[in-house]
């Protein structure tokens, strides 16, 4: 059994135990599953219908994971030739695309050779011609493939050579499009592992939680929270998690004055505790 089809199953078991509290009716739909399946596909092999019954499964009782799958499902594709991609694994592709959670599209923009994929959706009676376009990307968007991270700009080109802010934090796209990492960038900066800008401190930083008269006038009231990297690397998680923003400057960490005060109430109710216990801090 291969990886992508490894997922489907583990991700079904665990669908399977999250309503195992309700045995019941669990047992009645994943038995309603396998009726409507049957119907739908009469003419399918068994080894291709439990594929079906595992993803419908997965769709109905435990819809959150589906994001997973489509993940994984690209991840298996860019690293594989379409060759080498054999049933069960192309059902699989093909179901998630049927079902609207993929397009064609995306998964060609992959490496997936078109007639392989239009065989199976053939065999789903997928008129190819009537299935939805990809997804339009309004806005610079993060990729990755086996050999690391890109920018994906709307008209379908990359950031090459140049810095790409997300999140409050930078990152840079080298020459061959991917971002660099453990380095130094062309321009002198220092990337960490996970790619980001590791800022040299000021030398004369604020305290935690201050105001810095050195700060220029777009952020003159801004707080400083820290000038550490790591610890700001968690800030910003941490503003992220409640819509706040959190913004770089100068190897500063720093919250406007409203989104500091309503970011410090949280802290001190304890919102990011577990958050920060699963980080082990």
């Amino acid at each position: 059994m291969n990886r992508i089809v490894k997922r489907i199953t583990a991700l079904a078991v665990a669908a399977a135990m999250a309503t195992a509290p309700a045995m019941a009716v669990s047992a009645a739909s994943g038995s309603e599953i396998e009726t409507e399946v049957r119907g739908w596909f009469p003419n399918l092999s068994e080894d291709d219908l439990q594929v079906i019954f595992e993803i419908e499964d997965i769709i109905r009782n435990s819809p959150e994971d589906m994001p997973y799958l489509v993940e994984e499902i690209l991840e298996y594709v860019s690293s594989v030739r379409s060759q080498d991609i054999y049933d069960p694994e192309r059902m699989v592709i093909a179901y998630v695309v049927f079902k609207g959670y993929l397009s064609r599209e995306q998964c060609l923009g992959a490496g997936m050779d078109g007639a392989v994929l239009d065989e199976t959706l053939a065999k789903l009676g997928v008129n190819v011609n009537a299935l939805p376009a990809a997804p339009v990307q309004s806005a610079p968007a993060w990729r990755q493939d086996a050999k690391g991270w890109w920018v994906q700009r709307p008209d379908g080109s990359y950031l090459v050579n140049e810095w790409y802010q997300s999140n409050g934090l930078w990152y840079y796209m080298g020459a061959d499009g991917y971002m660099l990492t453990n380095t130094v960038t062309p321009d002198g900066c220092k990337v960490n592992a996970d790619g980001v800008w590791v800022q040299e401190q000021p030398e004369s930083s604020a305290t935690q939680g201050s105001k810095s008269q050195e700060l220029p006038e777009q952020y003159k009231d801004y707080v400083v929270l820290t000038s550490d990297a790591d610890e700001g690397e968690i800030l910003v998680k941490m503003a992220n998690i409640v819509g706040l923003d959190c913004v770089v400057h100068q190897g500063m960490y720093l919250m406007s004055p409203e989104a500091y005060e309503e970011f410090d109430k949280l802290i001190s109710e304890g919102y990011f505790d577990q958050y920060l216990a699963d980080l082990g801090i």
